[in-house]
């Protein structure tokens, strides 16, 4: 199984738009466990609060608009 990362979006759930280059195309981000997706999420809002913090972001991420959702391959 694997799993992917969705942002709540107005439209509802989608993809969180993270995508890897792959021979010059793009493809959202797959992960092979929960703990994988969790922690690239921890690092996007670790970032996000340093950026807060710089002056460079006016508010931090709410991590309620994130969920990791298991997929079929």
């Amino acid at each position: 199984m694997q799993y992917k990362i969705e942002a709540i979006y107005i439209y509802g759930w989608d993809d969180a738009c993270w995508t890897e280059e792959t021979q010059g195309t793009t493809r959202p981000l797959r992960f092979q466990s929960v703990a994988r997706a969790q922690g690239e999420l921890n690092k996007f809002f670790a970032a996000v609060k340093c950026a807060v913090a710089a002056g460079n972001m006016d508010t931090e991420e709410n991590p309620g608009h994130y969920r990791i959702v298991a997929i079929k391959k």
